[in-house]
């Protein structure tokens, strides 16, 4: 994220969250390219159990593409937070207060913390509806699991625009590129 940012972080005239924005698609994309390539990779080594154009037929329908991209969505949804938190982290390292760097320590601490508040909060928010769910009602059930997963969205939300925020202040107000 602060690493050599070479001739274009100077020359170009990109605001502070436009660099950030870019940043965090580039993760996402890599993300899904190595998630894609592991998914891709089990059902190689699953070939000897299940044939391979077997596999592929039913992949490619209207059905299975539709859940394969639900799943992604909500996959992403839960990561965002997580890679937000560690780019917290390492624009909280750059800093310096009086004229001394915070350091790595700090910045993994604060993405530490950042990971572990956002984790504990979707537990405690939306997953006390997982709670003696073999003993409840099959239609109350998949109601409440709905209406946890909005939470969980929710949840995810804010904590991305929180982190966002503040690497986006940082990166704007506080950080020495020269």
């Amino acid at each position: 994220l602060f690493g050599n940012e070479g001739y274009l972080m100077f020359s170009l005239p990109v605001s502070a969250t436009q660099l950030l924005v870019s940043k965090v698609i580039t993760t996402l994309i890599w993300f899904n390219l190595m998630l894609g390539t592991a998914a891709g990779l089990i059902v190689l080594l699953l070939r000897e159990e299940v044939p391979v154009l077997m596999v592929l037929r039913k992949l490619f329908t209207w059905g299975a593409i539709r859940q394969t991209l639900n799943v992604l969505l909500t996959i992403n949804i839960n990561v965002l937070p997580i890679i937000m938190a560690i780019f917290l982290g390492i624009s909280l390292a750059t800093v310096a207060v009086r004229n001394k760097k915070i350091g790595h320590f700090w910045g993994q601490a604060a993405t530490a913390a950042g990971i572990a508040l956002y984790i504990w909060s979707s537990i405690l928010f939306a997953g006390w509806t997982y709670l003696d769910i073999a003993l409840a009602d099959q239609t109350l059930v998949s109601v409440t699991v709905a209406a946890s997963q909005w939470i969980n969205i929710a949840i995810s939300v804010i904590f991305c625009t929180l982190f966002f925020s503040l690497t986006a202040y940082i990166m704007r107000q506080r950080l020495n590129l020269a």
